[in-house]
């Protein structure tokens, strides 16, 4: 172990699998913002793969090797866990270690303002049980008015978050406890309709035998608690993860993935008082569009709405969301060019963004 900086910046936690190409990206930046401690949490290799023994030992090396003042903790499973298992498990292990900390997995690159954005919101937002977590992912690019350091929203992420161990144990605990009677909870809160749509979605394969994500189930336990994010006015972290070797995210070009980065604004006067249901709206609205592989095929069967679940399968890269759900966008397509126009702006060039403009009508910018 190293001597610890004696700092009052957050304690980063990273999660690390058999990607050390990925996780060095992460560590560039580490090096950059020096954080004064790291817990490393490992997941181990997979049966009958037997080239991850080596990656994922790699990958702990990598992410294990520090070259400033740092305490360096690490929970290293023996065995595979699996994504689902191994990030809750290990969320436990560390709030149970720090009470609070800045949460990033091996593919996720955030911008060095990151980390003084969250660290600001963890203080703003200690022992406010209203939010349950911080997060430096932006899923519209930006948002808000321009002078804001964050919004207050339903529909949070984990790609680059914060919290703290009492709000983590909150979630950890309706997580733990969810059954049919969370249903009914769900109606009782105040939800921008299409988002209350994409919860009862999560509520219904939660209880199926598929099982759910452990970012979906965290998501879903936020709202079940009626709680909120607090989410950067501008994106601030980059997944580059996405492709064969993720979990879910298996679209090289996905478009979530081309969203831009900016640095964090300073610190605002401004204090969100109220959710904002036109970001929990688009945000949903994106993330069903980045499911759209065959974007003209899926406006061709908006026009009808007894096809059946089977026969659109090869047509979205998230099998498991509800076939009606999915095609919200297709069916709205005057709202969706408003959101393809906005996409356009805040991100990068894209493919998957160039079909999707295509097929909807939205002129070059």
């Amino acid at each position: 172990m190293r001597k610890t900086a004696v700092v009052s910046a957050p304690p980063v936690a990273l999660f690390v699998f058999n990607r050390p190409h990925m996780t060095a990206r992460v560590m560039e930046i580490l090096r950059v913002v020096r954080p004064p401690r790291l817990l490393v949490v490992a997941d181990g290799p997979r049966p009958g793969h037997p080239d991850d023994p080596a990656t994922c030992d790699s990958a702990r090396r990598v992410a294990q090797d520090v070259d400033w003042p740092c305490e360096v903790t690490a929970e290293l499973a023996d065995h595979n866990l699996g994504c689902d298992r191994r990030l809750l498990s290990g969320l436990d292990w560390v709030f149970s270690t720090v009470e609070r900390a800045i949460i990033l997995e091996d593919d996720v690159v955030p911008d060095p303002s990151f980390f003084g954005w969250c660290e600001a919101m963890l203080d703003r937002y200690a022992g406010d049980r209203r939010v349950a977590m911080v997060s430096g992912r932006n899923e519209i690019g930006r948002w808000g008015p321009s002078d804001a350091s964050h919004l207050l929203v339903r529909h949070g992420s984990v790609w680059g978050w914060a919290t703290w161990a009492d709000a983590w144990r909150r979630t950890a605990a309706v997580i733990d406890g969810f059954d049919d009677r969370s249903r009914a909870v769900i109606a009782e809160r105040e939800l921008e309709p299409l988002f209350r749509e994409h919860v009862e979605v999560i509520v219904d394969h939660w209880l199926s035998p598929t099982g759910l994500g452990w970012d979906m189930k965290v998501m879903g336990a936020m709202v079940l608690q009626d709680a909120f994010c607090a989410v950067s006015a501008v994106n601030l972290v980059r997944n580059i993860g996405c492709g064969p070797e993720a979990t879910r995210t298996t679209n090289p070009d996905d478009l979530a993935a081309t969203i831009s980065t900016w640095t964090a604004g300073g610190a605002s006067d401004r204090h969100p008082v109220e959710p904002d249901p036109t970001y929990d709206r688009w945000a949903t609205m994106a993330f069903l569009l980045s499911s759209y592989l065959d974007p003209d095929r899926v406006l061709r069967m908006a026009k009808f709405s007894t096809l059946l679940a089977a026969q659109l399968n090869d047509t979205f890269a998230v099998g498991s969301i509800p076939i009606q759900h999915a095609l919200v966008p297709a069916r709205s397509p005057d709202e969706a060019r408003r959101l393809l126009a906005h996409l356009r702006r805040v991100s990068e060039a894209s493919t998957s963004l160039d079909r999707l403009d295509a097929a909807f009508g939205v002129r070059s910018r």
